[in-house]
C-alpha cells in the first residue's frame, strides 16, 4: 500500500513502518491517513471476522516522496537513483541467464492496473500496520490494491521481491513497477503472457529492445546492454555534444576535496545543475557503466556545497561518457560460475581520512553487480582496509547465490563462490580466525561476515596480483 505523496523533501525513503514512524512520524502519519481516507471513499475493502476456512495474505507499505508535486525521473533526482539498484541487479542476472540458456525475452508494458478493479475472488488481508482491527478481523478486499500480490500472473513461485517463476511452464517475470521483462524457452513466454493480457490493459511490446532507458541487443549467443540513446540525450540536456571526449572519468590528479575558505561555491542554479549532472551520470553508473562507479561516489559527497573545481570534475566525467558512450555489458560466455573481485584505497580522502571499498561480480562474461563505497570507519592500515572491503564482498555474495536461485533454481551455485582479493595479509586474517595484528581488533565483529562465509561452505577466496584486480577502478 503506497502511503500517499508526501512532499518533504528527504534524502531517501522509509524502507518499513517502523522506521517512517522513526524518520518522520509527523507527515508520514498524514500521509497514511489520507491513504486509509483514500481507499474508504473507494470502497476498496470491508473489515469483518475473517472466515475459518480463509487465510489472511499479508501486506507492506511502501513509501514514496513525491518532491514539490511533480513526477521524479532519472537522472534529475539523484536521491532517487539508489532505489533501483537491486532491481537492475536482477535484470542483469535474468539477461545473463537468457543468453547462456538462448531464451527468448519479451516485455510487456501495463498502460492501467485499474481496468477491472473489483476483484471476483474471496480474497482477505491482513491489517496494515497503523490500523487499528479488533482481534480475529481481517479487509475482505473488494478491488485490487496496488501491486495487490500480482494476481494476474498464473501459478507463480514468487521468489524475490520482483521475481516471478511459472510453474506452469518454464518462464521467469521480472517486474519493475508496470514494465514487465519476461524469459523463457521459445514459444514459453508467448504462452504464459496470454493471462495477465486478459485481465489488464496491456501493450504487447514483443522482443525487448529498450527497458528502462537501457537499450539491449541480442544475437542468438550474447546480449548487449548499453545506454547510448541515453547519454546522447544527457550530454544534449547539459549543453555537451560538442565537447571533445577525453578517455578517463576522473582527473588522474583526483584532488577534490570539500569546500575550504579560498574555493568559490557554486551560487544556487549552478549548485542545482551539479546535482542534476551527478543524478544524470547515477543512473548511468547504476544500470550498465560499472566504470563509473568510483567517480560518481567522489562526485555525489559534495552535492550539499559543491564548488567551481566540482563543477570541473563533473564535466570531465560527461566528456568522458561522451568518448566511450558506446560502451555497455556484453553477456554471453563460458564462464558460468558467479566470481568477484574486492579491493580497497587506504585514507585516500583527504577530508576523513576514510578508505574506499569497491567490488565487482561478473556471470556469463560480464558485470552483474559492484559498489564503489567510502567505508563507515577510519581503517588503520592498508591490511584493515581490505578486510573491511572483502566483508562488504562477502555479504554480496550471500545475496547474489540466493537470488541467482531465486531466478532459475537449477542455477544455484553448486560450489563456493570465488573472490579474488590482492592483499594476502587481510586473506590470512578471514582464512585463519585470527587477528594478524594487534591493531586489527578495533575492527567490529559486523566485518567477520567473510569467516562465517568460508566456514559455511558459501566463498573461497583466492589471492590475485593488484595488476589483475578488475577492482581497482572502483577504488
Amino acid at each position: 500500500m503506497p502511503a500517499g505523496r508526501l512532499r518533504v523533501d528527504v534524502a531517501g525513503d522509509p524502507l518499513d513502518f517502523h522506521t517512517a514512524m522513526q524518520v518522520d512520524p509527523v507527515n508520514w502519519s498524514r500521509a497514511i491517513r489520507e491513504e486509509f481516507s483514500a481507499h474508504q471513499k473507494n470502497q476498496t475493502y470491508e473489515i469483518i471476522p475473517l472466515p475459518l476456512d480463509m487465510t489472511a495474505i499479508g501486506c507492506k507499505w511502501v513509501f514514496k516522496t513525491n518532491c514539490k508535486g511533480f513526477e521524479q525521473e532519472y537522472g534529475v533526482h539523484y536521491q532517487e537513483t539508489y532505489a533501483p539498484v537491486a532491481r537492475l541487479t536482477s535484470m542483469r542476472l535474468l539477461l545473463a541467464l537468457a543468453a547462456w540458456f538462448q531464451w527468448e525475452i519479451e516485455q510487456l508494458d501495463v498502460i492501467t492496473a485499474f481496468l477491472n478493479p473489483h476483484l471476483s475472488e474471496e480474497i482477505y488481508m491482513e491489517p496494515p500496520e497503523g490500523m487499528e482491527v479488533e482481534a480475529g478481523k481481517a479487509l475482505r478486499l473488494h478491488r485490487t490494491l496496488y501491486e495487490a500480490d500480482h494476481s494476474w500472473i498464473p501459478s507463480v513461485n514468487r521468489g524475490s521481491q520482483y521475481i516471478y517463476v511459472s510453474t506452469l511452464v518454464q518462464c521467469i517475470l521480472l517486474l519493475y513497477v508496470d514494465d514487465i521483462l519476461l524469459a523463457g524457452p521459445q514459444g514459453h513466454v508467448s504462452q504464459v503472457k496470454q493471462d495477465p493480457m486478459k485481465l489488464y490493459r496491456m501493450k504487447d511490446l514483443g522482443k525487448v529492445s529498450l527497458f528502462l532507458g537501457m537499450q539491449i541487443e541480442r544475437n542468438s549467443h550474447q546480449i548487449r546492454i548499453h545506454q547510448t540513446r541515453y547519454v546522447d540525450k544527457l550530454l544534449e540536456r547539459f549543453n555537451m555534444s560538442s565537447s571533445h571526449g577525453i578517455t578517463t572519468p576522473l582527473s588522474i590528479k583526483n584532488d577534490l576535496h570539500e569546500a575550504r575558505d579560498n574555493d568559490k561555491v557554486l551560487d544556487h542554479d549552478d549548485r542545482k545543475q551539479y546535482q542534476a549532472i551527478v543524478g544524470g551520470l547515477m543512473y548511468l553508473m547504476t544500470a550498465t557503466r560499472p566504470d563509473l562507479a568510483f567517480t560518481l561516489s567522489r562526485l555525489s559527497k559534495f552535492n550539499a556545497k559543491p564548488t567551481t573545481k566540482h563543477m570541473e570534475a563533473a564535466k570531465h566525467a560527461l566528456r568522458y561518457i561522451k568518448y566511450t558512450s558506446d560502451m555497455g555489458l556484453v553477456y554471453g560466455g563460458r564462464d558460468t560460475e558467479l566470481y568477484g573481485y574486492t579491493d580497497s584505497d587506504f585514507a585516500a580522502d583527504v577530508d576523513n581520512r576514510r578508505s574506499t571499498s569497491g567490488y565487482v561480480f561478473l556471470f556469463n562474461g560480464a558485470c552483474v553487480h559492484w559498489q564503489s563505497k567510502q567505508q563507515s570507519l577510519i581503517a588503520r592500515s592498508t591490511h584493515q582496509a581490505e578486510y573491511i572491503a572483502m566483508a562488504n564482498a562477502s555479504y554480496e555474495t550471500s545475496y547474489l547465490r540466493r537470488l541467482i536461485a531465486d531466478i532459475h533454481p537449477e542455477c544455484h551455485p553448486a560450489h563456493p563462490t570465488t573472490l579474488y582479493a590482492d592483499n594476502q595479509s587481510a586473506i590470512t586474517t578471514a582464512q585463519s580466525g585470527q587477528d594478524v595484528s594487534p591493531r586489527s581488533k578495533h575492527i567490529d565483529i559486523r566485518y567477520h561476515i567473510t569467516r562465517e562465509a568460508l566456514s559455511n561452505g558459501i566463498l573461497r577466496i583466492e589471492y590475485i596480483r593488484t595488476t589483475e584486480m578488475r577492482a581497482d577502478i572502483l577504488t
